[in-house]
C-alpha cells in the first residue's frame, strides 16, 4: 500500500542480524521497509534490550520517484516507562557486563566512549597510572579527550569492583551540559549517573539523598559546594572510591567551596583524578603543596590548525551567517538562548534562496526530546544537515570532527565554556575556523540570564520584601508569572527569576510551598531557621557562577586575539616539568 506522512510504524530488534547485531528492522502494516541506520541502531539497541519502548512514525516521504521512495522516521520514547523500571534495567544490565572478564570489560568501555577509535598515548599512560591505583594529574588541551579518560575509568570501577565515582566540576552550568550525554553514554554500561547540584529541588534531593545512601548510583556528577555539604553524610555512606576533579585550576582559588574540597580530599582514602588544560607554574605550586599525585601526565599538543576570525564589530549578525551559509561547510553557531537558536534558523531559512542549503539548516537544544536530538546529531554527521543554530547542548561527547565553523554568536558565560564551544572545530586536525561574532551588546543577555539563576543579595533583598508585603495580605496564590508582574520594579524579574529565587528561600526556609491540584500556596516562614544567604547551596553556587563570567568578559574583549586562541589551542603547563 502507499505510504504517507504520519503513518504508524513498527520498529522490531534482530539480534541475530548476520550483518549487524544492533540491526533494527521497519515495518508497515506488516510489510519490511529496510533497517534503521547503523549508527542510530547502535545508540537504540541497548534500550530495546532493556525492553524500552519506543513509538515511530513517518515525518516525511524523500525520493524523486516511486523507484527511488525513502522516508524520513520520528522516534519517540513511549513515557509510561518509569524511572524505577528503567534502573532495574540498568541494574541488569550492569550485572551482565560484570560477569564479564576484565578484558571483556574494557573492550566494551572503550567501544562506548571512543567508539571504533583508539585511545591516544596521553589517555593510555593515564590510564594505565590509575589501574595501579596512584593519584594522578592530567594536563591536557581542549579536545584531547580529558573526559575519556575518566569515563572510562569510572566505568571500569563500577563495574569490576563496585566503587562509586564524584566527578567534580567548578560551575553547576558544566553539571547540566555535561550530565545528559554522561548519563546516556554510560546507560549503555548498565551504569547510573545523576546529578546532585543546588538546583535540584526538594524531592529531588530526598531521591537523590536515598539513591545514594542505598548505593543505587555509579557516577554522581556535583560541584564543589554541594560535594561538600553533604561529604560527611550522603557521599561518606556512598562508597565513594573514586573522585575527579575536573578544571583542576580552580583547586588554587579563593573560592571556600575549592578550600573546603582540598581539606576534605586529604583525608580521602580512594584514588584522585584532577585534569585541567590550564596549569601556570604559580598555580601548580600551591595544589602541589595541598594535595599529593603520584604521577603528573602532559600533553603538549597544539592544535595547529585552528584559525580565529575576530568578527565582534560586525552589526549584521543574520547577513554574515547567509554569506557562511552559502559555502556549505560543517557549521554550529552556539547562542545562549533556545528561543534564539530557532529564531535565527528560521530567520537564515526566510532569507536563503536555495532550496537545498535551506534544507541543511537546523535548530537544537536540550528541550528536544532525545530522539529527535539523536536524529540531528546522526544527520549533521552524516552531512544531510551542515548549518546548527544550537545551545551548549550540543556537541559535547558526540564524536564529530570534521567541524569546519564554530560560530560564537553570543558571549560565553565562563573560560570553561568558551574554550569547550570553540574548541568543538577541527578535531580531525584540518583546518577549521573559530568566528568571534559576540560583541558588547551581547552582555545584556548575559546579565538578564545571570540575574535569573545567579542573583545577588539586593535583588534577592528585594525580592523577600515584596513576598512578605503579599503575604501580610493573606496566603499567596499567585503563579509565577503573576508573581513577576507584582513584582515588575525589580530588575530583570521574570517567571523564570521567581521560580528559582522561590527555590533558594525555600532552601533557607524563609518560605515553603504547597499544592493541592493545580492551586499552589506559598507560606512565608515569620522565623526561618537560617538567615545567611550563603547556607543555600543555589545562591552559593550562583555566586561562583557570577565571579566566573566576570573573569571571562575580560578576556573576551581583549584586543590581543592570540591570547583568546592560545586558551583554545594548547595547553598551559610549567615549562620547568619535562613533558
Amino acid at each position: 500500500g502507499c505510504l504517507s506522512v504520519g503513518q504508524e510504524l513498527v520498529l522490531k530488534r534482530e539480534k541475530e542480524n548476520a550483518y549487524d547485531n544492533n540491526a533494527i528492522a521497519v515495518y508497515a502494516d506488516g510489510k519490511h521497509l529496510g533497517y534503521l541506520k547503523r549508527e542510530l541502531a547502535h545508540h537504540l539497541a541497548p534500550c530495546f534490550d532493556r525492553n524500552v519502548a519506543y513509538t515511530a512514525n513517518i515525518s516525511q516521504i524523500t525520493g524523486l520517484d516511486k523507484n527511488t521512495l525513502g522516508v524520513n522516521i520520528f522516534i519517540r520514547r513511549e513515557k509510561e516507562f518509569s524511572c524505577v523500571d528503567e534502573r532495574s534495567l540498568l541494574a541488569k544490565r550492569k550485572a551482565e557486563i560484570s560477569a564479564l572478564n576484565i578484558n571483556e570489560q574494557k573492550k566494551l568501555i572503550k567501544q562506548e566512549i571512543l567508539g571504533e577509535y583508539d585511545y591516544r598515548d596521553k589517555q593510555k599512560e593515564a590510564l594505565a597510572a590509575l589501574q595501579k591505583g596512584e593519584n594522578v594529574f592530567c594536563i591536557m588541551g581542549t579536545g584531547r579527550g580529558k573526559s575519556a579518560i575518566f569515563q572510562s575509568y569510572s566505568a571500569y570501577l563500577a563495574l569490576s569492583q563496585k566503587k562509586r565515582t564524584v566527578i567534580v566540576y567548578p560551575l553547576r552550568s558544566l553539571v547540566n551540559d555535561q550530565y545528559n550525554r554522561m548519563a546516556e553514554r554510560l546507560s549503555h554500561l548498565g551504569l547510573d549517573v545523576v546529578k546532585a547540584t543546588g538546583e535540584i529541588n526538594t524531592e529531588e534531593r530526598a531521591e537523590l539523598y536515598r539513591r545514594l545512601k542505598n548505593n543505587e548510583a555509579d557516577v554522581i556528577l556535583t560541584t564543589p559546594e554541594f560535594f561538600c555539604c553533604n561529604q560527611k553524610t550522603v557521599f561518606a555512606e556512598a562508597q565513594i572510591g573514586f573522585v575527579v576533579l575536573d578544571e583542576a585550576h580552580h583547586l588554587a582559588d579563593r573560592r571556600s567551596g575549592y578550600k573546603r574540597i582540598v581539606s576534605l580530599l586529604k583525608e580521602f582514602k580512594g584514588q584522585i583524578l584532577a585534569l585541567t588544560a590550564t596549569m601556570p607554574a604559580e598555580i601548580w605550586a600551591k595544589i602541589g603543596d595541598s594535595l599529593h599525585f603520584d604521577e603528573l601526565i602532559i600533553d603538549g599538543h597544539i592544535r595547529e590548525n585552528l584559525i580565529l576570525d575576530d568578527c565582534r564589530g560586525v552589526k549584521e549578525k543574520i547577513a554574515w551567517l547567509s554569506e557562511l551559509l552559502a559555502e556549505d561547510e560543517k557549521t554550529i553557531v552556539y547562542v545562549n538562548s533556545r528561543r534564539k537558536a530557532v529564531e535565527i534558523a528560521q530567520s537564515l531559512r526566510d532569507r536563503c534562496g536555495d532550496e537545498r542549503l535551506k534544507r541543511k539548516i537546523c535548530y537544537y537544544h536540550g528541550g528536544l526530546e532525545a530522539s529527535d536530538r539523536k536524529m540531528i546529531e546522526k544527520d549533521f554527521r552524516e552531512g544531510i544537515l551542515s548549518f546548527i543554530i544550537s545551545t551548549s547542548a550540543f556537541g559535547e561527547g558526540i564524536d564529530i570532527g570534521d567541524i569546519k565553523h564554530v560560530v560564537l554568536y553570543h558571549l560565553s558565560f565562563s573560560c570553561e565554556e568558551y574554550n569547550q564551544l570553540a574548541g568543538r572545530a577541527g578535531r580531525n586536525g584540518e583546518k577549521a575556523y573559530i568566528h568571534l561574532l559576540y560583541n558588547e551588546r551581547d552582555k545584556n543577555l548575559n546579565e538578564l540570564l545571570l540575574s535569573e539563576n545567579c542573583p545577588n543579595r539586593e535583588l534577592l533583598v528585594a525580592f523577600y520584601k515584596a513576598l512578605r508585603a503579599l503575604g501580610r495580605k493573606g496566603e499567596i496564590t499567585l503563579t509565577n508569572a503573576q508573581l513577576a508582574q507584582h513584582t515588575k520594579g525589580i530588575k530583570n524579574i521574570s517567571e523564570n527569576a521567581v521560580s528559582h529565587w522561590l527555590g533558594i528561600f525555600e532552601e533557607l526556609n524563609f518560605l515553603s510551598r504547597e499544592t493541592s491540584g493545580s492551586k499552589r500556596t506559598i507560606i512565608i516562614n515569620e522565623k526561618p531557621s537560617k538567615t545567611d544567604l550563603e547556607e543555600s547551596l543555589r545562591y552559593t553556587e550562583g555566586i561562583a557562577e557570577r565571579e566566573e563570567y566576570d573573569k571571562y568578559a575580560e578576556l573576551a574583549f581583549i584586543k590581543d586575539t592570540d591570547k583568546l586562541l592560545e586558551a583554545i589551542n594548547r595547553p598551559i603547563f610549567p615549562h620547568s616539568i619535562n613533558n
